[in-house]
């Protein structure tokens, strides 16, 4: 039973961070076709995101609420797309973040993870008890 809920939770964590992945470079308007809701912003540096939360009941943290950060550059002929997301959790999640990132990808400096294959660079820091993980196309590391 207990390798059964193991399992479990390890495909979900795999299926997560896959759905995740997929969102650098797509279009706004796909990503935003599959949310329920989401409320939207301009950053300091004048490039658009979008955020939403989701619900999640974890051993590590109990009920928690995850926000994630999307945002956006505009490409020659108008489209948007993701160029960045940004998840943040409770800092109890944190190990959690970066016993996957160690297992899957190459450390490429203190805390940073790179998928070659896909060519985005993850990087976690824990901020004031919150775990922030950014992800970011990266071909350079």
């Amino acid at each position: 039973m207990i390798m059964k809920k193991l399992l479990t939770i390890l495909i979900f964590s795999s299926i997560s961070f896959l759905n995740v992945q997929a969102q650098i470079f797509q279009k706004k308007e796909e990503i935003i076709k599959d949310l329920e809701s989401y409320e939207s912003g301009v950053a300091d540096d004048g490039s658009e995101y979008i955020y939403f939360d989701k619900e999640f009941n974890t051993k590590s943290s109990g009920e928690y609420t995850r926000r994630k950060v999307i945002y956006f550059v505009e490409l020659d002929d108008g489209t948007k797309i993701c160029n960045m997301w940004k998840i943040l959790e409770p800092s109890s999640e944190t190990n959690s973040f970066v016993s996957y990132f160690k297992d899957n990808f190459v450390e490429v400096d203190y805390m940073q993870w790179k998928d070659y294959e896909t060519e985005i660079l993850y990087a976690v820091k824990v901020d004031e008890k919150v775990c922030i993980v950014t992800a970011v196309y990266n071909n350079t590391k």
